[in-house]
């Protein structure tokens, strides 16, 4: 009943023939189906099995980029219900900086996410520039080179607990949990508006292969994975 809910209004709200940016679209949806009364009976009712479990375990795989991903509402070409779970025992991994295929909301709920802006200048940070691709069934990584550049941060802000943000496809950001103990947020990915973002690598930051391969998880992990969430999220 929760799953078809909240699939229902999803496809309502970012399906054919929306009104708004989907951005602000995403962040009304976004803030409802992330209180506790709508987001636990939700995962718990995932947790034992419903919904389409063999495809959000196929897209559910530890990030590159340091974080757990998990899908929980699948609704591809419109968009994409997810989990990001961060856990600070394991070591952060900073992110590159990047952009995304499509207009994106995200919840914190809980502990608290660091979000940074930049844009490309003249003056900035040193950084290496790729165009990033999927490829494959699994969707895996490929990284394309395109030069040296220069980015500057334009802001930043600490997310916590209780509050979400918006992101154009276009807006370069890298996101981190601040290293001061687990974070989990709440992420919709709207309607893909390209098949490729921008990536950019500090020279101190860890080196990448032209592909990395997704290691996805299998239905078993899948649904511990989210027994695990649940009960982090309602201790």
């Amino acid at each position: 009943m929760h799953v078809a809910a909240a699939l229902d209004q999803l496809q309502s709200a970012l399906g054919p023939g929306r009104g708004l940016p989907p951005q602000d679209i995403a962040r009304e949806v976004l803030a409802e189906l992330a209180q506790p009364d709508r987001l636990l009976p939700l995962l718990h009712e995932l947790a034992d099995g419903a919904g389409d479990v063999e495809q959000c375990a196929r897209f559910s795989y530890r990030h590159v980029l340091g974080f757990d991903k998990l899908l929980l509402l699948p609704g591809k070409p419109h968009f994409m219900l997810r989990a990001h779970v961060w856990r600070a025992p394991d070591g952060e991994v900073p992110e590159d900086i990047h952009n995304h295929r499509c207009a994106i909301a995200s919840y914190v709920l809980l502990g608290g996410v660091r979000m940074e802006l930049y844009e490309e200048a003249a003056e900035g940070i040193a950084v290496t520039g790729f165009l990033e691709t999927l490829e494959g069934p699994e969707e895996d990584w490929r990284l394309e080179p395109t030069g040296e550049a220069r980015l500057r941060r334009i802001h930043a802000a600490h997310h916590a607990t209780g509050s979400g943000y918006v992101l154009a496809p276009h807006v370069l950001h890298r996101a981190h949990s601040g290293g001061d103990g687990t974070a989990v947020t709440l992420f919709l990915e709207t309607e893909g508006v390209r098949d490729r973002t921008q990536v950019f690598r500090s020279a101190a930051g860890p080196a990448r292969a032209g592909r990395t391969v997704k290691s996805m998880l299998s239905v078993k992990e899948y649904l511990a994975e989210l027994d695990a969430l649940s009960a982090l999220l309602d201790a």
